[in-house]
């Protein structure tokens, strides 16, 4: 019984040890997290319809409610405001410019560790 109870209490102090020292590690290094959220509606009156671009993750057309697009009519379509949502998510470790990854909803794709990479300041 006595041998369990050292062996729990060895792995207990080694779980410590390894979680004081990311810790510690991450505290030297500037560890910050990045947490950004901006968004604009449509104008009042105006509903979302069609996304913008390629990627088609965060830029949209807003459409006045009740209207039928014209078709083929590109300066109709140009007219037209839009709207955005952005959500962004990562990690960096500042002190040395490091990104441990980030995520972008408006690029749609993650990125992972990049070198030289300034933290965001908003």
């Amino acid at each position: 019984m006595t041998s369990n109870k050292r062996r729990s209490a060895k792995l207990l102090l080694c779980i410590a040890l390894v979680a004081a020292t990311f810790v510690v590690a991450g505290y030297a290094l500037g560890f910050k997290t990045v947490w950004a959220f901006s968004e604009r509606s449509c104008p009042p009156g105006h509903v979302d319809y069609y996304p913008i671009g390629m990627v088609r993750g965060g830029f949209w057309l807003c459409l006045p409610r009740g209207v039928t697009p014209p078709p083929g009519d590109v300066a109709w379509w140009s007219s037209l405001p839009s709207g955005y949502r952005e959500q962004r998510v990562g990690a960096y470790f500042a002190n040395v410019q490091v990104r441990v990854f980030e995520y972008d909803n408006v690029s749609g794709g993650a990125l992972f560790i990049g070198f030289n990479v300034p933290a965001p300041t908003y």
